[in-house]
C-alpha cells in the first residue's frame, strides 16, 4: 500500500513539474507525443499549439475506434492510462483541423504505399479529372506527381493532414489521354519520404454529343424495354 502511495505521489510530481514544462515548448502546429514512462508505469505527454481554446483529446489503440480521454483548455495532457508495448493514436480537432500523432516510434521509418486505385472523375469537352486512392502503413502526408511523360512536370499540393487512407483528386487533365504518375508519402515527422514506382492512368473520353432525335429515341427505347419487363413480370 505504501509503495502504491509513493507511485501516485511520483506521478503527481511529474504532472506538476515535467508536464507544465512541455507546455512552454514552441509548438506552432501539429500534435506531439513524448514518452514519459518510468520503470514502474507507462505514460505519454501529449501537447498541441497554444491558444487553441477548449479541446477534446481522443485516443485509439492503433486502428481501433477513438475514445475521448480529456477535455481541457490547456495545450497539454499527461496520459498514464496506457499499457507498455501498445501503440496509441491521439487526435484533437482545433479550429476545424484534425491533428493526429502516434505514441511510439514503432511506426517510424519510411511509409509503405499500397492498394493504389484509379477512379474516373468528371469529364467535359476540354478537361477531365481522376481520383487516386491509396493506403500507407502509418500516418503520412501525400502528394501526387503527374504528366504525359515520366518526367511528370506537374504535382498536386501537399496534403498536410496525416492519414493512412488517402484520396487525391487530380484535375485539369486532358480527356482521353494517358498520364504517368507517382505518389510521394511523407511520415509524421516530415523526414522519412517514400515514392511509388511510375504508373499510368488514362482519362475518360469526351462524352458523345447526341442530337435531340437521338435523345428521344434512346429515352423511348429505355421506356419500351422497361414496359416489356413489366409485362413479363
Amino acid at each position: 500500500m505504501i509503495c502504491k502511495v509513493k507511485i501516485c505521489v511520483l506521478f503527481a510530481l511529474i504532472s506538476l513539474i515535467f508536464i507544465p514544462t512541455l507546455a512552454f515548448a514552441e509548438v506552432k502546429s501539429g500534435l506531439s507525443v513524448i514518452n514519459i514512462s518510468t520503470d514502474d508505469k507507462s505514460g505519454y505527454a501529449i501537447y498541441w499549439p497554444k491558444d487553441a481554446g477548449k479541446v477534446n483529446l481522443e485516443r485509439a489503440v492503433l486502428d481501433g475506434s477513438f475514445q475521448t480521454i480529456a477535455e481541457t483548455e490547456l495545450n497539454y495532457f499527461a496520459d498514464f492510462a496506457v499499457e507498455k508495448g501498445v501503440t496509441y493514436t491521439y487526435r484533437v480537432n482545433i479550429k476545424g483541423e484534425t491533428l493526429t500523432a502516434i505514441s511510439t516510434e514503432d511506426a517510424g521509418g519510411r511509409p509503405e504505399i499500397s492498394n493504389i486505385k484509379i477512379e474516373s472523375g468528371s469529364v467535359g469537352k476540354t478537361e477531365a479529372s481522376i481520383i487516386i486512392t491509396f493506403s500507407t502503413d502509418r500516418l503520412a502526408q501525400n502528394q501526387i506527381f503527374y504528366g504525359e511523360t515520366a518526367d511528370y512536370g506537374n504535382q498536386t499540393e501537399v496534403d498536410n493532414s496525416l492519414n493512412q487512407n488517402h484520396t487525391v483528386l487530380v484535375e485539369k487533365l486532358k480527356p482521353n489521354t494517358t498520364y504517368h504518375f507517382k505518389i510521394r508519402a511523407v511520415d509524421r515527422t516530415g523526414t522519412e519520404t517514400s515514392e511509388s514506382e511510375n504508373q499510368t492512368f488514362t482519362t475518360p473520353p469526351v462524352p458523345k454529343e447526341q442530337t435531340v432525335l437521338e435523345i428521344i429515341i434512346e429515352a423511348l427505347t429505355k421506356a419500351f424495354s422497361g414496359f416489356q419487363q413489366w409485362l413479363k413480370g
